[in-house]
């Protein structure tokens, strides 16, 4: 059971769990129990009851099957692969395990047995991981034991590869179900990582959050305290009851393979609790576990699971939601057997919504969505961000892209721009939008961030590309963390406390830049960095496409090159980065590294983030990288799209 810090407890209060479990156990609510209330600091409270085995008295150190508590683990592997940028939940399950392309639709049964066909919509990531892809377990549905049946298919629980192909009971995406979605989750993991999945859990999960008794396997120090299996029989008494994970199986599915502990599974909570970490190791980002917590599937209908098997679970109402709100419950009536069983199931519910929330099920409350602000860089404007914003707001966020202060339709032109070829005046006509100041920046992006928040907007994303870069931080530490969710640098600048970027163009991580050679005055004598987009120079213009956009289609380049304004304001570029601990340091902040970048050089960006980990060493920065130039938006908006989604 897991409670907030701020819920009151009296220690009266978790004496009297004490004799609730006991006298659960005594009237045959249940064989055994070991029971765990924790928050984030810590465990409040933690009991047993009962015989985990004939003769054995259960402790609070009791080994379990686990089961399907194992899907939050499963589901925690895969998010830390997208944290890392190596897989989007919106990529198909067949472009990563082409074996899935197998898997097909059930449409009902004929003489001949099963009808099948390829379903119209092709499975994701995030399908399986919200049980919403058609997999389905044959415990809560009536069709999947008659097609196993007659197509003589074993079921999950054998260890056996081909059990992975059940067939879809609906199209992806339109119903959520209970099934085996988390099992070739993991075998995604598996296949993007290139280790087996139990390796990856102990490297990742296991050994950063010191689980000693968390294993695959019942391995020789847990087996004497290995608890029983029960069930009910017929004259009303608990049994033994052979049902385990298969040992040594062909793959482990995380959907029920794992052994482990109450104080184990609760370090594990408690570490989502804690936005990601615990006792200073960090598994997963916060903006990661904001993922985890919020509502995946929208408005998918939850419905109810029938069980076909009343020996091993009950009917589930899953169309019921939960709220988050905590009441605190008087244990003073707690005699009541109503109380009791509402403890009870409170205390098992609690655990197990944890896990199922893990997998990426509703939440407990509708969570607004994500806004994601994009601020452009030097010489572009709002509309440079065309090919990305669809992306975005097909997944339901909302995005805010503005022209700042002398760009877009705010910009002003020098009078020599207008002429063909370039006077000599285009060299040193001081820019009409010289006045232009990165407080003026910072106070348009700020001003569009606090309306939106007036306006019922969700959790802000700031996401600036190359010079967007210092004003986002600038913005950052205006506003704060807790009108910030997440800071997001495309291929930006990120300079240090007391730098400019000027300094950083100087730098000899930025010896080979391609973009500085561009600049045709002196931004010191016109107040800008003045570059020539339509310049009648074909060499120029070659020049300015390897810098900026490598990768991008000639179209789509000779387009651009009309919409640019010449002239970018320099005082930004010269305003020296003042950042503190509890504003900017406070927010988590990713970095995209474009390989191919060169306006600002990969090693560059390894060097600004090397420096801001020194000033935040506790809040680390996290690097994705895209084999791109310095404009995926333009060039692979998709695959943009999908690193920001992962962070929404």
């Amino acid at each position: 059971m897991l409670v907030p810090n701020a819920i009151y407890f009296p220690e009266l209060s978790m004496a009297e769990l004490d004799r609730v479990i006991a006298e659960a156990v005594s009237k045959q609510d249940a064989p055994f129990l070991v029971a765990m209330v924790g928050r984030r600091d810590g465990v409040a409270w933690s009991g047993a009851a009962g015989e985990r085995s004939a003769g054995q008295a259960a402790d609070i150190d009791t080994v379990f099957r686990i089961f399907s508590m194992s899907k939050a683990v499963g589901s925690m592997a895969a998010m830390i692969l997208m944290d890392r940028g190596l897989l989007s939940a919106y990529a198909t399950v067949e472009s990563i395990l082409p074996e899935f392309v197998e898997i097909k639709l059930l449409e009902g049964f004929g003489q001949d047995g099963p009808r099948l066909r390829s379903p119209r919509t092709k499975a994701t990531v995030r399908h399986l991981a919200t049980h919403t892809s058609g997999l389905v377990y044959e415990f809560w549905n009536a069709d999947m034991p008659r097609c196993m049946e007659a197509t003589q298919a074993p079921t999950i629980l054998s260890g056996l590869v081909n059990s992975l192909h059940y067939p879809l009971q609906f199209e992806p995406g339109t119903r959520r179900d209970y099934g085996v979605g988390i099992d070739w989750l993991g075998r995604v993991v598996e296949r993007i990582d290139g280790r087996s999945i139990d390796r990856f859990c102990r490297g990742e999960i296991f050994a950063p959050l010191d689980v000693p008794d968390t294993h695959f396997e019942v391995e020789p120090h847990l087996a004497a305290r290995l608890a029983s299996v029960s069930m009910r029989g017929e004259d009303g008494r608990f049994a033994d009851f052979e049902l385990a994970p298969p040992a040594n199986p062909e793959f482990y599915g995380m959907g029920h393979a794992l052994y482990s502990t109450a104080p184990d599974f609760m370090r594990f909570l408690r570490m989502v609790l804690n936005r990601g970490a615990l006792d200073g190791r960090r598994i997963l980002s916060e903006a990661g576990i904001t993922a985890i917590l919020c509502n995946q599937i929208d408005h998918v209908p939850l419905g109810r699971l029938k069980s076909g098997v009343p020996a091993l679970s009950a009917d589930v109402n899953s169309s019921r939601r939960p709220t988050r709100t905590c009441k605190s419950i008087d244990l003073s009536r707690a005699r009541k057997s109503t109380y009791r069983r509402h403890i009870l199931s409170t205390l098992g519910a609690a655990i197990a919504g944890a896990a199922l929330a893990t997998c990426g099920g509703a939440s407990a409350e509708t969570t607004r969505p994500t806004t994601f602000v994009l601020v452009h860089g030097s010489w572009h404007a709002a509309w440079c961000f065309e090919a990305l914003r669809p992306w975005l707001e097909a997944a339901g966020h909302p995005v805010i892209a503005r022209d700042l202060p002398g760009r877009g339709l705010n910009a002003r032109f020098p009078l020599a721009y207008s002429v063909q070829p370039r006077p000599p005046a285009f060299a040193t006509e001081v820019s009409p939008v010289a006045a232009v100041v990165l407080k003026d920046c910072v106070d348009a992006v700020s001003a569009s961030v606090e309306n939106a928040i007036a306006q019922g907007s969700g959790p802000m994303v700031l996401r600036g590309h190359s010079s967007g870069g210092i004003i986002i931080q600038a913005v950052a530490e205006a506003l704060g963390p807790t009108k910030v969710k997440r800071l997001v640098y495309l291929a930006a600048w990120m300079p240090a406390n007391g730098k400019s970027v000027l300094d950083l163009l100087g730098a000899p991580e930025e010896a080979d830049n391609l973009a500085a050679p561009l600049i045709l005055a002196d931004p010191a004598v016109v107040g800008a960095l003045r570059i020539d987009p339509n310049s009648s120079d074909a060499a120029y213009a070659a020049k300015a496409r390897a810098a900026f956009y490598a990768d991008v289609p000639e179209a789509t380049v000779a387009a651009v090159f009309n919409l640019l304004t010449p002239d970018d304001p320099v005082q930004p570029y010269a305003a020296v980065a003042a950042v503190t601990a509890a504003r900017w340091g406070a927010i988590p902040r990713t970095v995209i590294k474009g390989l191919q970048d060169r306006a600002v050089r990969p090693r560059m960006i390894d060097k600004m983030v090397a420096d801001a980990d020194a000033f935040m060493p506790n809040n680390k920065t996290q690097v994705l990288t895209l084999d791109t130039s310095h404009s995926p938006f333009l060039s692979q908006p998709k695959a943009l799209a999908d690193l920001l989604l992962a962070l929404a």
